[in-house]
């Protein structure tokens, strides 16, 4: 079988078809969180190091442990590599972090870039105001900002969420091309970007794999299903930006969706457990090498969250709690009647 795909078609048709799409239906998981109460702390570690006096560095340490608990330790030993900040020895690893000149040039980057994160936060306060709407009695994690030296752009642990800022400085940015990171990551290095990661990430944490299968569509379901509760906790942002595609990636999708899924039946790649070839249409690239070179990577993942979508809008009476306990992916599947979009 002879499977073509296209080129992406014009924006303006999609966007018409999209508020086409909204004004009929609307979107059920645009739901009031105005009433909801949550206790959202929010801090800047990298501020608190770098900008502390260096003769009041040491006695700002159980400060700090005191702050941040259990996110300095792991910040601590495994980001910055300066052991436990309860050890006595930690003063001198930290003034071996903040006194190294690239680290300083990193921290003033981010400082020009974010002198202030008000408005980062206030998206994932109101991404954790739609999280605790479904889950009420989950606590919530702090939110703080730190800089990794380009290791890292989310670090979660049981109890906080940060954003390494040094991670999210543009895509023109010149020390990401000296350090030969790749252009599609790169492409993804930009503030609007971080609201959407650090909720991913959340939702990631929350919800470890649980299929009883580990086949190729039960992969898609999985991080579908991640995709699709970023629809519940951010039903205002833009579907691209869910995904971090570009907008002609996106349309990409739209105008490729029937052809990507011929692909997929024509092999019978959906139930291989190949896992090398199944990394092909999951993991992230500069685009799916099945496909065209137009396409973005991990085009497998976007047909697993329109598999997804189409579940829950033929099961309206399933909660997003329910869907993320669910263990068979493949009833999701068939239960789905996923067609997509010629």
């Amino acid at each position: 079988m002879n499977i073509s795909f296209r080129k992406s078609p014009k924006p303006l048709t999609i966007i018409a078809l999209s508020c086409l799409l909204m004004s009929c239906g609307g979107n059920k998981l645009d739901v009031d969180v105005s009433e909801v109460q949550i206790d959202f702390k929010t801090a800047r570690l990298e501020k608190d190091i770098f900008l502390t006096q260096p003769d009041a560095l040491e006695d700002s340490i159980p400060v700090w442990n005191q702050k941040y608990g259990e996110f300095l330790q792991v910040y601590s030993e495994n980001v910055i590599l300066s052991g436990d900040p309860t050890d006595s020895l930690f003063i001198f690893h930290l003034f071996r972090f903040r006194n190294d000149p690239n680290m300083n040039l990193i921290f003033n980057d981010c400082m020009n870039a974010y002198p202030d994160i008000a408005d980062i936060a206030e998206g994932v306060d109101d991404g954790m105001r739609h999280y605790r709407y479904y889950y009420s009695d989950t606590e919530i994690p702090s939110f703080y900002s730190c800089i990794s030296g380009f290791n890292y752009p989310i670090i979660t642990t049981e109890n906080a969420i940060a954003v390494c800022l040094d991670m999210y400085l543009g895509d023109e940015y010149e020390p990401y091309q000296q350090f030969g990171l790749p252009k599609y990551q790169i492409s993804k290095f930009r503030k609007e970007n971080i609201v959407p990661d650090v909720l991913k990430a959340f939702i990631y944490t929350k919800n470890p794999y649980n299929f009883n299968t580990n086949d190729l569509v039960s992969q898609m379901i999985y991080n579908g299903r991640i995709l699709y509760m970023l629809d519940a906790l951010a039903p205002q942002m833009s579907d691209s930006l869910k995904c971090g595609y570009t907008s002609s990636q996106w349309e990409w999708c739209i105008a490729n969706e029937a052809s990507m899924w011929a692909f997929y039946l024509d092999k019978k790649l959906l139930f291989s457990t190949n896992t090398a070839e199944n990394n092909k249409f999951l993991n992230p690239a500069p685009f799916t090498s099945a496909f065209s070179r137009q396409s973005p990577g991990e085009a497998g993942i976007w047909t697993g969250w329109q598999i997804v979508r189409a579940f829950m809008e033929r099961n309206a009476d399933i909660t997003i709690p329910e869907l993320m306990k669910i263990e068979d992916a493949h009833m999701i599947f068939n239960k789905s009647k996923y067609k997509p979009r010629l």
